[in-house]
């Protein structure tokens, strides 16, 4: 059973947190039958009072709770690698949890943490995260939490990613300034906030466009990419440019063009995608790809909750970071 908060005493006694908190402590301005009330309550639940929660925390364990949706060949383990190099640097351990991309196993993975007593939380979203609830307990705990890479539009916590509105625009920029016509564009999960804002960032620029041809397809992962990219080039047979969103998806729209070009095609598109920037270059033909380097992500977020660490009045706060394009003909 998770551990009970300040919060879920408070609802179920009908009173407020600092009621709770007073009538924990003794003071005089709570009646007896009220304090009785909260304290069986506690005692119940085995509750921890926050300020012994807070005595424990006094005695740091020097360790970093990151939770993930899930480990990919793909820019995630650059993240880690950056993470882990700027803990290491302050004497931090990194303690990996995965999601599975699923809500309920996210919710589990903060009640582990705050379990384990760690120092603070590096988080990336999963798919179907919606909303940022299960993570108000932290407070109860001064455990601060930085979001990265995969978050949803919020105001509670602090975040670094790159501007995937921007990095949108600017994929779609590029491949008009080299002249298409007709666009393949091959999306991650519909669900997801990252794809959102590129897909806006994308069409921002076709709406100054209108005689650009477009089609979109959702893929959730590398082998939907690749059924679907296949399916496209046959439906789709005067496009002349593709666009990945990630590295993930592009591994499955290169493997559909290799085929394509294997099966007595003459297959020539111009292909953009957004990536970590490792795989693009050793594709045939190498891939021009808008650069977001995941050890710079990673080691940013990790100095970001270090600096909530050491100073926990800090606003939340939100890091984007830079990108630039690497191109080949």
């Amino acid at each position: 059973m998770r551990k009970i908060t300040i919060k879920d005493i408070a609802e179920m006694a009908s009173v407020s947190k600092s009621t709770v908190s007073r009538a924990l402590k003794n003071h005089p301005d709570i009646s007896p039958m009220v304090k009785d009330k909260i304290k069986q309550l506690a005692e119940s639940f085995h509750f921890v009072p926050n300020a012994a929660a807070v005595g424990l925390r006094q005695k740091s364990v020097k360790t970093i709770g990151l939770i993930l949706p899930g480990i990919h060949h793909f820019f995630v383990p650059a993240v880690i690698e950056g993470i882990s190099a700027t803990l290491k640097s302050k004497q931090y351990k990194l303690m990996i949890l995965i999601s599975d991309d699923e809500y309920e196993k996210e919710v589990q993975n903060i009640v582990t943490c705050i379990d384990s007593n760690v120092d603070g939380i590096l988080i990336s979203l999963t798919k179907m995260t919606s909303g940022l609830d299960h993570l108000d307990k932290l407070s109860d705990f001064q455990i601060p939490l930085v979001l990265l890479d995969k978050t949803i539009d919020q105001q509670k916590f602090s975040e670094v990613k790159i501007d995937d509105y921007q990095a949108g625009k600017e994929c779609c920029t590029f491949l008009i300034q080299e002249g298409v016509r007709e666009i393949i564009g091959f999306f991650g999960p519909e669900s997801l906030q990252i794809t959102k804002e590129r897909m806006l960032g994308f069409k921002s620029v076709l709406n100054n466009a209108p005689e650009i041809r477009t089609h979109y397809y959702y893929c959730d992962s590398s082998g939907d990419a690749r059924e679907k990219c296949l399916s496209a080039l046959r439906i789709h047979g005067e496009a002349d440019a593709v666009f990945a969103m990630s590295d993930e998806v592009l591994v499955g729209v290169n493997a559909a063009l290799q085929s394509f070009r294997r099966d007595n095609h003459d297959l020539s598109l111009k292909t953009v995608a957004i990536s970590e920037g490792y795989l693009p270059e050793f594709m045939f033909p190498p891939v021009s790809h808008l650069v977001h380097n995941g050890y710079e992500l990673g080691q940013s977020a990790a100095q970001l909750l270090l600096d909530h660490i050491v100073h926990p009045e800090k606003k939340p706060e939100k890091r984007f970071l830079l990108t630039n394009f690497s191109v080949y003909p």
